[in-house]
């Protein structure tokens, strides 16, 4: 979820490890940062890295008074000098709402789906699936996902047009999940443990194929501005914290299609080759099935972060130090 040019210009964005070049190139820019600028007191409230104290008015060239951190040090990570050309957002608290209900919900959908598998394995393979309460908690939890999903339509002024409409198509992508979803769980509808059985249920099968066929539409869809909203924050796009990749999620749901369609296609190669390709197939499902839930518990963290940085911006230059 990350992008290498600027929003606006197409200016290559620093690496990860070019904050401090960033900064310099900046403080020597501005035209009211002059050399002699450079020793005046911050103007602006600004939190000590270290410790949290607030260093307004404290020289740029002096240490914090709490834990004698430098002033430059603070800057350096917590000021975002490229925040100026950040486009404004429409309603950051009510997208920040909806970002957060489209990765909570998917990790509830995943996590709800898990636990009837669990308990099944856990019962040895011989019990029915009376448990519908999870169906229902993973619906719903769907639900909130589509609807949180619009917060990808149209939050920023002046967005292209191609952006919006493959974030439309990535919404439409939950049609596909909810006819799949609601296709498997019409297939385990009184069936003992339909997970684990041994007999391939082909109906089921195709419905997985068809909600995962979805996850990918959504992924996909909603990629391009994603990534403008992991600009906005200075901790995932210049990696000083672990991201989830959404072409990686895409690449994981791949992988479960895989083991559908090995499932599919074993009773049709040579006997002795059945088992080793069914079994194959399952392991590729469970291995996206877990990749995908720690996927979607790796976006909420990330929703969060940019929810914070869309609610409150990291401060600029102009800010930090003052106007003349």
């Amino acid at each position: 979820m990350s992008d290498k040019r600027s929003i606006d210009s197409g200016t290559p964005e620093p690496s990860p490890g070019d904050d401090k070049g960033t900064m310099s190139v900046r403080l020597g820019n501005l035209p009211f940062e002059t050399e002699e600028r450079l020793g005046v007191s911050l103007s602006g409230s600004l939190p000590c890295i270290t410790c949290g104290y607030d260093l307004k008015g404290i020289s740029i060239r002096s240490v914090c008074p709490e834990c004698a951190t430098t002033v430059r040090a603070t800057i350096l990570f917590r000021v975002d000098p490229r925040s100026e050309v950040f486009r404004p957002i429409f309603h950051p608290e009510i997208i920040t709402v909806l970002l957060f209900a489209w990765a909570i919900g998917a990790l509830v959908a995943a996590i709800a789906v898990w636990i009837p598998r669990i308990e099944e394995v856990a019962a040895g393979g011989g019990a029915m699936q009376y448990a519908r309460i999870w169906s229902t908690v993973a619906f719903w939890a769907i639900v909130a996902s589509a609807v949180g999903s619009a917060s990808f339509i149209f939050p920023f002024r002046s967005m292209r047009p191609w952006k919006i409409v493959l974030a439309a198509v990535g919404m439409g992508g939950y049609a596909l999940i909810f006819i799949g979803f609601m296709g498997v769980r019409r297939a385990e509808l009184g069936q003992a443990a339909p997970y684990s059985a041994g007999a391939l249920n082909i109906d089921r099968t195709l419905m997985r194929l068809l909600m995962m066929a979805g996850v990918i539409i959504v992924l996909l869809g909603v990629r391009p501005v994603a990534r403008e909203f992991v600009k906005r924050s200075l901790a995932l796009r210049t990696g000083r914290v672990n991201r989830q990749t959404i072409f990686a999620m895409v690449a994981v749901a791949l992988v479960g299609m895989m083991g559908d369609a090995m499932r599919l296609v074993a009773p049709h190669v040579p006997t002795a080759m059945e088992a080793v390709v069914s079994q194959l197939g399952v392991v590729c499902i469970v291995i996206s099935s877990l990749l995908l839930t720690l996927g979607f518990a790796s976006a909420v963290v990330d929703s969060w972060r940019i929810g914070m940085a869309l609610v409150v911006p990291t401060p600029t230059l102009r800010e930090v130090l003052g106007e003349e």
